[in-house]
């Protein structure tokens, strides 16, 4: 603290603009006023309005230098560097126009904009160094008038009434809606809407928790980070941190004219109850009723805050994802920092480092009320296996890791929340960048369909509720769970499933129908469920490039004739490729013949004759094995003889029951919202 004093001191004495503005705050006239049962301030300070009126839209802010940037800065002002984490260094400067007595601003040294991620447990650091020193952060649109560049703001501790009573309260505070670790997060309902406030022993914890308290908040469309202000200050080695959340950037009051005027623009120190007037008619006039006014209309909504709770608050079950199989598998717990390790096959048990196990278990940090981080790589990950575009890569997943014996090989199981599963199930099924609409509709059909097979054990695995690969959902981790869309859809529709007669709905899917979606009976077992009717389908025949793109992932796109296909064969490849395929030896193929299709035209019963032997094979998922190297598109097709073997005409890219991926696409581009888009695909069906 020395060291700040001096240079405050030193600053003050050859600097006659900031040094005056700072005697000024001795006289400055201030009084008291009640707001929403907090005794607040009001402060007349003309020297702010230079701040209070600041233009910070992008051309204005283009327009000027940058008067944060120490190359910028007047001559007489001195800086006094401060040490971030990972490279980050800042500079020390007095605020020339103070609120408070040893007002400071901690710049970032590279001209960067304003935006808290990574750079909050800078400010922790500060709050540690100079425990005498609450540190605060205006958002880009809640206060900052440089927005530009990063900047935090440090006064000294007791001058804001919020700080008080909150720190009051953080002393015995109830039961938390969020813990991570040793870091604890509350709501304090004794001000304004939107006011959270957290403490930890650990600024790593508490970092974690705030970032999950802003992933829980809702942002501007492109905007990086939601509007906030936040306070950091330490007490008896203890992290405290107030967060208040906001909706707008100012009051009606700032654009009205006449009486209803009131140029106070409100930044963190007015947020915390310490209300600044830079006129003297917005001072006198400034009461309870406007203060209070003005407040409710800056933070959120009663319903924003309630979301913020339940968001914090609400739970996810708890599912196993088989990931891999292997003799050997590599593998890289992120937060440890060991860097990539093995486990190997020994004997019908897992050796790992020398050691002998069972069964190994790796957990994560959280299960999250939104959505996790990466906790873990998996390498030489098989995806699309026995599919044209098998294909071995490398992800990040979130959860616990676990590893078991499985044969002669080691399977490694993904422990992990219902809803982060869906995140990558929809990211990987489709793109990111899909109509939040069919991305909506896709999380409820991915979250019915796995219920249902959670509730019936119909999944068919033994030591894991569902595998990773196209035989239940592609699940690929967070490597494809991008996009604030995908996070967007899962939070709009969390915990919803479709139901008919008070059961989950078996909600299959499928890439295309062809024109006309198929009965279950035709592909599986010989029922028929009545939300899954054969329906007319004129949206999936689309030839829209962006709209395919929603729904094809990069290596699907290759594949550009998914509603009309052809697929040829002389007679000696066809007979080749049956025999390889199904073990059995018809000889030569001579005929295949429909014995019965579905009322999508899928055959469900194939005929095929040879000069040695004649058998019926099917259903829908045997017959696409049987005629082809991985696996046919459909088994909707007509067959041709030609000359010299077999031609396939085929429409559709899967079995076709269900949502049809290209066709719900067609209809978000259309303006059909999730709940339509379900309802005409699973006929009678409810979202529960």
């Amino acid at each position: 603290m020395k060291e700040l004093n001096k240079f405050i001191k030193d600053q003050l004495s050859v600097w006659q603009l900031a040094s005056s503005n700072f005697r000024a705050l001795k006289t400055a006239p201030s009084r008291e006023v009640d707001v929403f049962g907090l005794k607040c301030r009001i402060q007349y300070n003309p020297r702010r309005v230079i701040s209070s009126t600041a233009d910070t839209s992008p051309a204005a802010i283009a327009s000027r230098k940058c008067f944060l940037c120490a190359d910028n800065c007047p001559k007489e002002q001195f800086h006094l560097g401060f040490e971030g984490r990972k490279g980050r260094n800042y500079h020390i400067q007095i605020n020339p126009y103070p609120i408070f007595r040893g007002h400071l601003v901690i710049v970032r040294d590279e001209h960067i904009p304003q935006e808290i991620w990574h750079h909050f447990p800078d400010m922790l650091d500060f709050a540690a160094r100079y425990k005498d020193y609450l540190v605060f952060y205006n958002g880009p649109s809640s206060g900052a008038s440089a927005p530009d560049h990063l900047h935090f703001q440090a006064i000294p501790k007791h001058n804001l009434p919020l700080e008080d009573v909150v720190d009051e309260f953080l002393d015995h505070p109830g039961e938390p809606l969020a813990t991570v670790k040793d870091a604890s997060l509350y709501k304090f309902d004794g001000y304004a809407r939107g006011v959270f406030a957290l403490k930890a022993t650990t600024s790593k914890s508490l970092a974690k928790l705030f970032y999950r308290l802003l992933d829980c908040t809702d942002r501007g469309k492109g905007e990086e980070e939601p509007m906030f202000n936040l306070y950091a200050y330490v007490k008896n080695g203890e992290y405290r941190t107030i967060v208040v959340m906001r909706s707008a950037k100012r009051s009606h009051h700032f654009y009205s004219e006449g009486a209803d005027h009131l140029t106070i623009s409100p930044g963190a120190a007015d947020i915390a109850g310490l209300f600044v007037a830079p006129f003297r008619e917005d001072y006198d006039k400034a009461d309870t009723a406007l203060l209070e006014e003005l407040l409710s209309e800056v933070c959120i909504s009663e319903d924003e805050q309630n979301m913020i709770v339940w968001r914090l608050t609400r739970h996810q079950e708890k599912i196993s994802v088989g990931l891999l199989s292997a003799k050997e598998i590599r593998f890289e717990i992120i937060s440890d920092g060991a860097g990539p390790q093995t486990v190997k096959w020994h004997d019908g048990r897992i050796s790992y480092n020398g050691m002998l196990y069972d069964e190994l278990y790796f957990d994560s940090m959280t299960l999250s009320t939104l959505f996790a981080e990466a906790s873990f790589i998996l390498y030489d990950v098989v995806i699309g296996i026995d599919f044209h575009w098998q294909q071995k890569r490398t992800f990040k997943y979130a959860g616990g890791l676990k590893f078991i014996v499985e044969g002669d090989r080691i399977t490694a199981v993904n422990c992990i929340g219902m809803e982060d599963y869906l995140m990558s199930v929809i990211s990987s099924e489709m793109k990111s960048s899909a109509s939040i609409e069919l991305l909506k509709a896709h999380a409820v059909i991915s979250r019915s369909w796995l219920k249902a097979r959670l509730k019936d054990h119909k999944a068919g695995h033994e030591h894991f509720d569902v595998c990773a690969d196209d035989h239940c959902q592609r699940y690929q981790g967070l490597t494809m769970a991008v996009g604030d869309d995908v996070c967007r859809a899962i939070d709009r529709t969390w915990g919803q499933v479709l139901e008919y007669g008070g059961d989950i709905c078996d909600t299959r899917y499928s890439k295309c129908c062809g024109g006309r979606t198929e009965l279950f009976s035709t592909c599986w077992e010989d029922v028929d469920l009545p939300y899954l009717q054969s329906v007319e389908d004129p949206f999936c025949d689309c030839e829209n490039s962006s709209i395919l793109s929603q729904v094809l992932n990069d290596y699907d796109l290759h594949t550009a004739d998914f509603h009309d296909w052809t697929v040829q064969y002389t007679t000696d490849e066809l007979s080749e490729l049956v025999r390889t395929r199904t073990g059995i030896d018809f000889g030569t193929i001579v005929a295949l013949e429909a014995v019965e299709r579905g009322p999508s035209g899928r055959i469900k019963y194939l005929r095929i004759t040879g000069t040695l032997r004649e058998e019926v094979i099917g259903k829908e998922l045997a017959i696409r094995k049987a005629l082809s190297s991985s696996h046919l598109k459909s088994s909707a097709f007509e067959i041709e003889k030609s000359p010299d073997g077999f031609v396939l005409k085929g429409r559709g890219w899967g079995h076709g029951v269900g949502l049809c991926q290209i066709g719900a696409a067609a209809m978000a581009a259309q303006g059909y919202d999730y709940r339509q888009i379900l309802s005409h695909y699973y006929v009678g069906a409810e979202i529960k």
